[in-house]
């Protein structure tokens, strides 16, 4: 039991050394990726800033005077007026936004792990090649990334609306805020695992053919078997990484948010930082799950030699 718990460990940090590797040997074939990211990232921010923020701006500022004026009053079925027309325009601008950036991170996602696995499997591609691949098998990629994001987001609200409430009715109660403590406590690696999930289905998604939507989550999930806790340790340290980058960027706002051109530097910075992020955690996703397949194998041809346990070879052997 021991030694699977340093295997785990030797095996969390591999990954991240090994991602960090690949990432910085084949930063010349990812750089016009990169830099597209970037390009369509600055610009979805850019699009953000100037047209979303001053309608909240403008929203929150309504809502403060429908408190102030009288039900009855013109004044009141002005503001009232006002609030319709921001939220729909919100509606609309925020659909548009949505649907374009997740279409083009969709593409920019495939072409990224395509790469990668080239790279990692040491075969080289030129872009045209690339392109045709990614033209050939867009759809199932695109659709396991669809399903991805709606498991990730619905997962994410059933554990925050259990939290909360228990949250809620624990106050006054130290029986139930123990319990709330608890279950957040657990929800952090249960979300971590549903990451880990849909992380590697959509790499499945795009590195095994017809293997994608559901099939890709199953496969994910055969995948993980004897590794929930490293790969929970590898999306626990993604999650920090992101969330101190976030934190940094929304400090940095909170003294820059009147002066609008030091926020779009801040800003334009902060999605630079993500770009990056971003393209690191789909190579560290891409590792898995290689890494996690051969590993299979590898334990089988040295059990003998090492004398691995019975459970430690259940616990990893399980890749056909």
């Amino acid at each position: 039991m021991a030694m699977s718990k340093i295997f785990k460990l030797s095996s969390t940090f591999k990954i991240l050394w090994e991602a960090l590797s690949i990432f910085t040997k084949n930063v010349r074939s990812l750089l016009p990726i990169m830099l597209v990211k970037l390009l369509f990232s600055s610009l979805f921010f850019l699009l953000n800033y100037l047209s979303i923020i001053p309608i909240l701006t403008e929203l929150t500022s309504s809502f403060v005077s429908l408190s102030i004026f009288d039900a009855k009053s013109p004044e009141y079925s002005s503001v009232l007026f006002t609030i319709r027309k921001d939220v729909r325009e919100i509606t609309t601008i925020g659909s548009i936004l949505l649907v374009s950036s997740f279409i083009v991170s969709s593409f920019i996602t495939m072409t990224i792990i395509h790469v990668i696995s080239m790279a990692y499997s040491e075969k080289k591609q030129t872009p045209q090649e690339v392109f045709s691949f990614i033209k050939k098998s867009w759809k199932g990629p695109m659709l396991t990334q669809l399903c991805a994001s709606i498991v990730s987001i619905a997962v994410g609200f059933i554990i925050l609306v259990i939290v909360i409430s228990f949250i809620m009715v624990s106050i006054g109660s130290f029986g139930y805020t123990a319990v709330a403590v608890l279950l957040a406590i657990l929800a952090i690696p249960l979300y971590l695992y549903f990451a880990l999930i849909c992380s590697l289905s959509i790499v499945i998604s795009v590195v095994e053919e017809e293997c994608y939507g559901i099939a890709a989550f199953g496969r994910s999930v055969e995948l993980t078997k004897g590794r929930r806790q490293s790969g929970i340790l590898i999306m626990f340290v993604i999650a920090v990484s992101s969330g101190i980058i976030s934190t940094a960027y929304n400090f940095s706002m909170l003294y820059a948010s009147s002066k609008t051109f030091v926020a779009l530097v801040i800003g334009f910075c902060y999605v630079a930082m993500l770009v990056m992020m971003t393209i690191l955690v789909q190579v560290i996703n891409t590792v898995i799950y290689y890494e996690w397949k051969s590993w299979g194998k590898e334990l089988l041809d040295v059990e003998g030699g090492l004398g691995y346990t019975s459970t430690f070879k259940e616990e990893y052997v399980s890749i056909p």
